[in-house]
């Protein structure tokens, strides 16, 4: 269809360039960690992937967004200080600093702030919170998904090997194969960026 829309396009003297389609990814964190500043023993949290969490939302202040991410304050450092974490916190959470990506399922519980007067500011609350989340993106050990496709393939036997050579340069992986008395069946998934590639 878009084919066609283009050149239909061209016929009244437009010029069309189309480019592969964007596939939407998310980095998402795969563990639990506790996490401690470097420098500053007083600042501490726990990060991870949300299912691995336990929490009340009614007991603690909590910031979301439509990525099922969250900031949990267990203990509140001043205003100032905690909207700056707060606006780091989101701008990170649209802009991986990690993976230059959106981030999904992604909780910060903030455990323990310094109470020292100097780092109750908005630029110390963005500071801090950067490096809380920088380290917590690490140590959860947060990784690129992305949508696949799961696909079976039906095909006579002496396709098969060429078959696979075409999968393997997409990057699938293929799960089962079955042969059988006039075909054989390839069962494989295949990242959606990777499908665009392959040649029809």
């Amino acid at each position: 269809q878009l084919d066609i829309l283009v050149s239909e396009l061209n016929q009244e003297n437009l010029e069309i360039e189309v480019s592969d389609p964007k596939i939407l990814q998310f980095e998402m964190p795969t563990l639990k960690a506790m996490i401690q500043h470097t420098i500053i023993d007083e600042l501490q949290a726990m990060a991870g992937f949300i299912p691995e969490f336990n929490f009340l939302e009614n007991e603690n202040m909590i910031i979301s967004d439509s990525h099922s991410n969250h900031l949990v304050f267990q203990t509140k450092p001043d205003r100032e200080a905690r909207e700056g974490m707060i606006e780091v916190f989101r701008q990170y959470m649209r802009i991986s600093p990690k993976s230059g990506i959106k981030i999904k399922n992604f909780i910060l519980i903030l455990q323990n702030y310094p109470s020292e007067k100097k780092y109750q500011t908005y630029e110390n609350g963005i500071i801090l919170g950067s490096s809380l989340i920088k380290q917590a993106l690490y140590s959860s050990k947060s990784m690129i998904h992305e949508p696949f496709y799961t696909i079976e393939i039906s095909l006579p036997e002496k396709y098969l090997g060429p078959t696979i050579q075409e999968l393997q340069r997409v990057n699938s992986n293929v799960e089962q194969i079955e042969t059988g008395k006039f075909e054989c069946k390839i069962h494989a998934l295949i990242p959606v960026q990777e499908g665009i590639k392959l040649r029809s």
